[in-house]
């Protein structure tokens, strides 16, 4: 035990797990510059005007690291004045994105700013449909994209990444915190020489599903706007964090911190940690931890069956480990008490649960 409090003392101030310091390879690099090339723009001028070396387009071995690339990306936007980056045949000019990034700020929550966007978004765009199904039984929410328009020879993979990965920045960077991701999904296969996309989503990332979509814990939809558009004017949003691989609030949610420590008490064997231990552990009192808590519209208890459920679900599908031994591993003092826990959050018990995501894998995978 003292050793993981150690271990977690040393890293309270570090990022959540994410991609820092990957490096972006060929694909990506190109993949970028790919709708400027087929539309004629100078690879060079776009690279100079990024900042970086104008060898890495043609050089097999270039690698770009966080903050080249989203220079690379916020450049190739501006110089197409197109936020798809000629991905679709229809250019998606950066004021209409400006006018619907302002109109998020006008709301109270995520959840209101995110369907006024897909509202906008749905009402301008014929090429693209986005769709947010909520599923009360799990507790989240998933925001689905479906485009039409897509460009020959356009990437359909990185079409979908980029614009993934730019939405979670944008929305964390709306209520000015990380927002965990329960998973990702694309349709394509996975790409060649890939990062590491689990580390970048900070969550699973499977490929060859049925849709496109991010699916992550309905809390966050009740979580407030805190930008302004003094803020967004200034540019907030496309420099803070100026590296593409970190999202806005990192180093203060302290959810994300708590959450992180009780999953590493259950990686450890540990008991499941109380709050009087994380508060400890976190340099403050039990009262104070609940009430930062709260201001990130969180709860320990709602932490701990997130961690608990999330664990479960893991273990249910990709191992053979009996209901007994999982009810033992996430301290739960019967079995029937994880059964009934384990219900109350899927709305199914860890049997049918573990019958049904497998089967369903299957399917998809015969698809």
């Amino acid at each position: 035990m003292g050793a993981l409090i150690g271990r977690i003392a040393r890293s309270e101030e570090s990022d959540l797990p994410s991609a820092n310091g990957c490096a972006l390879g060929p694909y990506y690099i190109r993949g970028v510059l790919q709708g400027a090339v087929r539309k004629g723009y100078a690879v060079e001028d776009i690279l100079k005007a990024a900042q970086i070396d104008t060898n890495v387009y043609t050089d097999q071995t270039a690698r770009l690291d966080g903050e080249q690339f989203q220079r690379l990306v916020l450049t190739t936007r501006a110089a197409m004045n197109d936020e798809y980056m000629g991905f679709l045949d229809i250019q998606g000019k950066l004021e209409m994105g400006h006018i619907i990034g302002r109109a998020s700020l006008k709301c109270q929550t995520l959840g209101h700013a995110i369907r006024k966007m897909t509202n906008l978004v749905n009402a301008i765009r014929n090429d693209v449909e986005i769709k947010i199904l909520t599923n009360r039984a799990d507790g989240t929410v998933s925001i689905v994209h479906h485009v039409t328009g897509l460009s020959a020879d356009a990437d359909e993979h990185l079409f979908y990444w980029l614009t993934f990965y730019w939405a979670y920045k944008f929305k964390c960077w709306l209520i000015g915190q990380p927002i965990k991701l329960v998973d990702a999904h694309f349709t394509s296969s996975r790409p060649p020489n890939p990062i590491d996309y689990d580390q970048a989503f900070n969550c699973p990332v499977h490929f060859d599903s049925t849709d496109n979509r991010v699916t992550f814990h309905l809390h966050y939809m009740d979580a407030p706007i805190v930008r302004t558009e003094v803020e967004f004017f200034e540019g907030s949003f496309l420099r803070d964090p100026a590296d593409w691989f970190k999202v806005s609030g990192t180093s203060q949610s302290f959810s994300g911190r708590v959450e992180q420590l009780v999953i590493d008490f259950y990686r450890e064997g540990a008991q499941t940690p109380s709050l009087d231990i994380l508060a400890d552990i976190l340099c403050c009192s039990p009262r104070t931890l609940s009430r930062k808590l709260a201001r990130e519209n969180e709860t320990f208890q709602r932490i701990k069956d997130k961690v608990r459920c999330q664990i479960a679900r893991k273990l249910l599908v990709e191992t053979e480990m009996s209901i007994a031994d999982i009810a033992d591993r996430l301290r739960f003092s019967e079995p029937s008490d994880f059964t009934r826990a384990f219900s109350s959050w899927m709305g199914r018990n860890p049997s049918c649960y573990r019958i049904d995501t497998r089967a369903q894998s299957l399917a998809t995978q015969a698809l």
